[in-house]
């Protein structure tokens, strides 16, 4: 790198030269570096970068325009009320915790959350109820477990007793999640409702979801959470939509049949963003989130049919290849690269090829599809792969592989003042044999699964330790435990 000086724009260059380069981009945005814009809206994005006056509107308190476009959004996803969030899911999950906690202090979830859930339940102090899953329920293609349902109804039960009252804590669930996991959606807020149980649906990986509800692609239909009675859902638009990064909607459901009710919960679920977002969101993401919807309802379906067509038919021609398992959620594609290659390899090898992908974990690799990819991109995809397979020799020989981590045994984890470990004093342990791991908690948050989900959470009991004790030592060169 030249020398920098004051004269220099050394991050700004970095990007431009990243974008430059024309690699094909398999991962989000959606829009795709900018290609899912059409020119008028793509010319004016910085033109629009203002501030909050009569004249242009409030994104914390919102007037006419963006009323209008929230309604619209609201309508099309089948909302009650549609928030604009311009600092990401990761807020609204937040803010969406804070309201429906509100005087329990306890959250329903399985552990397979995104790592703002553990943020926000530091923040609000609030406790998890950690739901069981079927231990023999892990595929090739995702390393998380189906819910065990039967067992979630009997913790249900167990606290119907503890709060007699009914008022029970909130159910939170992330579906699709970043392999395009449903976890038995609709079946879950089935049960929750059966006790009054509010549902909370992250589903940051599923907004353009809506665009294929009524087609074939079942898993558009499982995902409508809001059809299925959720409370809350949360919507990352930037990762599929053409909208800016970290563009997100926050959906309130039909809660209540009180209309006095539900103006309660907007009023509520406003404040709550304002209390966990900038006091300066941005009207350039905030005017993204409308063209999104724009996008979304009145071009959405025919772009996303022909994607999920292309899609099942380079998924056998994967197969023909050699890879054993190939899943699709009719717009993603997840390929278990065993044994073939280790997908970190693998990933490196795509990237050699000029094809970046999402994310890869020990076995895995996700390829996401943005608007705007050249006509070419599945024959440019496959003669990769192709050259992958020819090469999977040498990448097993060069890979330090580490064998994929699971997840079954980490149900048992305990908390103890899980906002206290931010705080407290911790020490590395990468030497020390399993018996000195008695009455220690986790001092970090260890994150072996893209996008944030963690294996072991900060805070974590000691019971579980020794369990994992040689798991902590195998990840060690790929986190920085100082």
């Amino acid at each position: 790198m030249n020398q920098i000086t004051q004269q220099s724009l050394p991050f700004f260059e970095h990007l431009k030269k990243f974008v430059g380069e024309g690699t094909l981009g398999l991962h989000m945005p959606g829009h795709n570096h900018g290609c899912g814009f059409p020119s008028q809206i793509k010319d004016s994005l910085i033109d629009i970068d203002t501030t909050e006056l009569d004249a242009t509107d409030n994104l914390n308190s919102p007037g006419p325009s963006l009323q209008a476009a929230q309604k619209l959004a609201a309508d099309f996803w089948g909302a009650s009320h549609t928030f604009f969030v311009t600092t990401g899911s990761t807020t609204a999950i937040k803010a969406a915790i804070l309201v429906l906690t509100k005087g329990i202090k306890k959250i329903f979830l399985p552990r397979c959350v995104h790592q703002s859930v553990l943020h926000a339940m530091a923040l609000l102090a609030v406790k998890p109820i950690f739901l069981p899953i079927v231990d023999d329920s892990y595929t090739p293609t995702s390393p998380f477990g189906l819910p065990d349902l039967s067992k979630w109804q009997e913790i249900f039960l167990k606290y119907v007793e503890m709060f007699p009252g009914g008022n029970l804590p909130p159910l939170f669930i992330t579906a699709p999640d970043y392999y395009g996991n449903l976890f038995s959606l609709p079946q879950a807020i089935r049960l929750a409702h059966k006790f009054s149980i509010p549902v909370i649906v992250d589903q940051a990986h599923g907004a353009h979801l809506r665009c294929l509800v009524g087609s074939s692609c079942r898993e558009a239909n499982e995902a409508d959470a809001l059809n299925n009675g959720a409370a809350l859902v949360i919507q990352s638009a930037h990762k599929t939509l053409p909208a800016l990064t970290p563009g997100a909607y926050l959906h309130l459901g039909h809660m209540s049949d009180s209309p006095n009710e539900q103006t309660e919960l907007i009023n509520q679920l406003q404040i709550a963003l304002q209390i966990m977002q900038t006091s300066s969101p941005s009207f350039v993401i905030g005017a993204g989130l409308d063209y999104a919807r724009y996008f979304a309802a009145n071009k959405g379906a025919q772009h996303f049919t022909e994607l999920t067509a292309k899609l099942q038919q380079i998924k056998e021609k994967i197969l023909s290849l050699g890879f054993a398992h190939v899943k699709t959620d009719c717009t993603r594609l997840v390929i278990d690269t065993l044994p073939i290659s280790p997908a970190k390899q693998a990933a490196k090898f795509l990237s050699e090829q000029d094809i970046d992908c999402e994310m890869a974990d020990w076995r895995r690799l996700v390829l996401l599809f943005p608007i705007g990819l050249p006509e070419n991109w599945p024959d440019i995809l496959l003669a990769a792969l192709k050259k992958l397979k020819n090469c999977s020799a040498n990448l097993w020989h060069e890979s330090k592989f580490i064998n994929d981590i699971e997840l079954a045994k980490a149900d048992k984890a305990y908390f103890r003042l899980l906002s206290q470990t931010y705080s407290a004093p911790a020490e590395t342990i990468l030497n020390s044999r399993t018996p000195l791991l008695s009455d220690l908690l986790s001092g970090n948050t260890i994150i072996p699964y893209p996008p944030g989900v963690p294996l072991f959470w900060q805070g974590m009991g000691s019971d579980i330790m020794p369990d994992f004790a040689d798991k902590w030592k195998a990840l060690a060169p790929f986190f920085d435990f100082s």
